[in-house]
């Protein structure tokens, strides 16, 4: 039999590091629930990592903050209704709060700008934009590799 996938040390170390990012959570509003509050935390998380890399890949690195956004984008391309926590959401609520045919613009003028083509064109597949704007921010070198 192989290794268990968690020794109870690591479990253990998983659940304290999960009530460290919850410990936040206790005081949010109604209306911004636990999603909100983790979507937050991954940002934060994300921007510390960016930090430690070399300079030129911080841009590559801070644009996985936009991960999770993308099922809230996706579903506002389709025309789905978004939950009501996402209104409050400070890049996507400018989105929402949006008329449909005026949302690519809106885009626009958030972080998540080079998504924009997800509400103008054919190509409405949200995280394959996003994994274009990924690659076109490696460095040079790197994209070079992997050509």
């Amino acid at each position: 039999m192989g290794r268990p996938s968690t020794t109870p040390t690591e479990t253990a170390a998983q659940a304290a590091d999960l009530c460290v990012r919850l410990a936040g959570a206790n005081g949010l509003h109604p209306d911004w629930p636990l999603e909100r509050h983790l979507r937050d935390e991954w940002i934060a998380l994300v921007d510390e990592v960016a930090q430690w890399q070399p300079a030129a890949w911080r841009a590559s690195v801070r644009w996985l903050r936009w991960l999770p956004s993308l099922p809230l984008l996706q579903k506002l391309v389709r025309g789905g209704r978004p939950p009501t926590w996402a209104r409050n959401d400070p890049w996507l609520g400018r989105v929402i709060a949006t008329e449909p045919a005026l949302r690519a613009a809106a885009l626009a003028a958030t972080p998540l700008r080079p998504l924009r083509a997800v509400f103008e064109t054919r190509e409405r597949d949200a995280a394959a934009q996003w994994l274009v704007q990924w690659r076109a921010s490696w460095p040079r070198e790197a994209a070079a590799a992997r050509a």
